[in-house]
């Protein structure tokens, strides 16, 4: 699925989490997410140079973002702490 389908799809209420990486975190992989969802539902969570905490991570899902970031180098990381505290927050799991 492309970047801007799985946008449109998160739009629609299809999905709910659109994880996104690029070589910065946050440009490729968050721009169709920021122009369809808004940069309040979106964030870079890992760069080159740095990550959020699992902390900082779960309280940008209780602030209602959907759409993250990151780097392939970080992907590991991203994805088993988003998808964890996301369902756990979310779902209530």
């Amino acid at each position: 699925m492309s970047d801007l389908d799985a946008a449109l799809a998160m739009q629609e209420g299809k999905f709910d989490l659109y994880l996104g990486s690029c070589d910065t975190g946050g440009g490729g992989a968050l721009a169709m997410a920021i122009s369809l969802l808004g940069i309040q539902k979106t964030k870079t969570i890992a760069t080159q140079s740095s990550k959020k905490s699992e902390e900082e991570i779960i309280q940008m899902i209780k602030n209602g973002v959907i759409a993250f970031g990151f780097v392939s180098s970080e992907v590991d990381y991203a994805i088993k702490t988003i998808v964890k505290n996301f369902i756990f927050i979310k779902k209530g799991k």
